[in-house]
């Protein structure tokens, strides 16, 4: 049997020297293994150096690439000889703004200006620079003492303001009116005023006050109403929907609708259920007439289910089997 280039194993008579090794001898008196580490390490035993998997730069754990450091170090070192090279940070250029740069030596701010004003250096009303701050009505740089705290306005806008409005209300004098209440004519101080007096200022909020809780008597009596006669308020209902869709519509009351609802024993008409709402046999929304022989008592989940399903005289009986 041959084994280890050439070597017969099974006549061989020599090992290899080192302790441990059962291969055959080779050559000065180690195996072939061994020798060949003698040959590239000069010591049968050596073994190639271990090398860092890291970046050799400290501080970086990034993965080794080439010359010892990472793809980043070593690409700084192609393009500026320095593997530990920092492009240095640019501030902004305008004086006292120390951001960083984004365009144009300006910082994103100023830039923002250049584009929008045409100057970097533009004064935004309402900034506020070294105690002082552009006015918006004048677009005058105040300091903050010279502001009215309600308007946001320098005191001398306040002021001009002021004193247009007082004029202008001088300069146009109000026509005569009649009063709301008394029909006397008289010059309101105002747009606003339309009563003579106190007395007849007094009247008109009286009325006012008549008004709407009479308004919200009504709309409470409505509502108890509805609540007391839930029958005329589905019939009205019905009437409206029927009237929409083009269908036929009877005039028939509330005792009307009861002896209807009486003839089928106040039953649902399909499961023999309590009686809980009107059904239309043939639904509106199918064209169905909203008449008394149209009419049926229903519970909730049969008038539900059914909804607006049509099948003909067929599915009626059907439905009441």
């Amino acid at each position: 049997m041959a084994d280890w280039i050439g070597v017969d194993v099974a006549n061989a008579t020599r090992f290899c020297s080192i302790d441990g090794c059962e291969r055959p001898h080779n050559a000065h008196g180690w195996c072939l293994v061994h020798y060949k580490r003698f040959r590239k390490y000069g010591d049968p035993l050596g073994s190639a150096p271990t090398r860092d998997v890291l970046c050799s730069i400290d501080g970086c754990g990034r993965e080794r690439r080439a010359r010892g450091w990472c793809a980043m170090h070593y690409q700084r070192w192609q393009d500026h000889g320095d593997p530990l090279y920092a492009a240095p940070v640019r501030s902004c250029t305008v004086e006292g703004c120390v951001s960083r740069n984004f365009g144009r030596g300006w910082c994103s701010m100023h830039y923002a200006r250049w584009k929008r004003y045409g100057s970097a250096t533009f004064r935004v009303a309402g900034e506020v620079v070294d105690g002082c701050r552009v006015c918006p009505g004048c677009k005058v740089d105040k300091p903050l003492d010279g502001y009215s705290a309600s308007t946001g306005r320098c005191k001398a806008c306040v002021a001009d303001q002021r004193r247009v409005s007082r004029l202008s209300l001088e300069s146009v004098p109000l026509p005569e009116i009649h009063c709301i209440m008394c029909s006397t004519r008289f010059v309101p101080r105002s747009t606003k005023g339309n009563c003579c007096s106190e007395s007849c200022s007094r009247a008109r909020k009286s009325q006012i006050d008549r008004y709407y809780s009479r308004v919200d008597g009504n709309k409470q009596s409505k509502q108890r109403w509805q609540a007391e006669n839930p029958e005329s308020r589905v019939n009205t209902a019905a009437r409206r929907r029927a009237r929409k869709v083009g269908s036929q519509v009877a005039s028939f009351g509330k005792a009307e609708i009861a002896a209807r609802m009486a003839y089928f024993g106040n039953r649902c008409w399909m499961c023999r259920g309590p009686f809980e709402c009107i059904d239309h046999v043939k639904p509106l929304a199918q064209g169905g007439p909203h008449i008394l022989a149209n009419l049926r008592p229903a519970c909730s989940y049969c008038n539900g289910s059914k909804s607006s399903k049509w099948e003909g005289v067929k599915g009626v009986i059907a439905l009441a089997a």
